[in-house]
């Protein structure tokens, strides 16, 4: 199956909303997957991703789908059928930056926007310890 990689910027939390093609008898299909990595073969070889399902959403028909933060999505499609359309919504907590000190170093300035990205992909109405864990727990 052919493989079409979106990078959606940052990791966060993304909704999507999936509209698959109507071509009357022949049934469409898309098979969605999330990663950190713009490869997707490239995504499933870490050890520490054996208990990642392949698979966030198998589509039949058009859906709105969006259960655990990544930066990437992969859509498979099977060959000779047309690729869905994505939509992609990002939400995110209005925080309100304190502004820093002048003082800070080129590499301070890196870690503390490191920290703020890391910060805002992580709170989804409360903080939680990653991105995805929380939703997942309540997803499958």
């Amino acid at each position: 199956w052919p493989v079409r990689t979106i990078d959606l910027g940052a990791i966060g939390l993304h909704r999507f909303e999936v509209t698959m093609p109507s071509t009357g008898s022949d049934p469409q299909c898309a098979i969605l997957c999330y990663s950190e990595v713009p490869a997707f073969a490239s995504a499933w070889n870490p050890s520490n991703r054996k208990k990642v399902r392949m698979a966030d959403a198998y589509l039949r028909s058009s859906a709105t789908v969006g259960f655990r933060g990544c930066r990437y999505v992969h859509v498979l499609t099977p060959r000779g059928h047309q690729p869905a359309t994505l939509r992609v919504y990002r939400a995110e907590y209005p925080f309100e930056w304190k502004a820093l000190s002048e003082q800070l170093t080129e590499e301070e300035r890196v870690l503390v926007d490191a920290c703020k990205a890391n910060l805002v992909a992580c709170v989804d109405g409360g903080v939680v310890d990653t991105c995805w864990r929380e939703r997942v727990q309540w997803t499958g």
